[in-house]
């Protein structure tokens, strides 16, 4: 019957997987078969910190991750030997920032702009990825700034 059909509650939210899991993800940019690329088992939960040395491929790595989350959500295929992805109702990537000289506005401005939009978009089911911000101040200052950062993300609860 109609009435029931409509007022009966539907649990399938309550069971969707709040993990992101991503099994040999490889850049989609580099040729796989030619065994050019490195592949990386990803698998987080809520906020993490990804280090590492120059040059070690922590961005290619929140690239592949932005593109596998979003080709996912679309249905579509995911550049991984599997994949779970939640439901993100918001997908976040912050690179470097520019400066804008006819704008009158440093790097480190136009960053924390950007930024502060992105804090302010951000939920409990937002993927937000952010590499090497604060780095167009000094290093006690960044330092300090990319730690409240951080620290706002993860108590709106969004993973990234």
């Amino acid at each position: 019957d109609l009435h029931k059909f409509q007022n009966h509650k539907d649990n399938s939210l309550d069971t969707v997987n709040e993990t992101l899991e991503l099994r040999d993800l490889s850049p989609y940019w580099f040729d796989a078969v030619q065994g050019s690329a490195m592949k990386n088992t990803v698998r987080m939960h809520s906020m993490f910190l990804l280090t590492g040395p120059n040059g070690g491929g922590k961005s290619s790595l929140l690239r592949s991750v932005c593109a596998a989350s979003i080709l996912g959500i679309c249905g579509l295929m995911v550049p991984a030997e599997s994949a779970i992805i939640p439901h993100f109702d918001s997908v976040m990537l912050h690179m470097k920032a520019y400066d804008s000289p006819a704008d009158g506005k440093s790097s480190f401005q136009i960053e924390m702009s950007e930024i502060r939009s992105l804090i302010t978009s951000a939920t409990s089911r937002s993927l937000v990825l952010l590499d090497e911000i604060c780095r167009g101040t000094e290093t006690a200052k960044g330092t300090c700034i990319a730690g409240s950062i951080v620290e706002n993300l993860d108590q709106l609860g969004c993973m990234g």
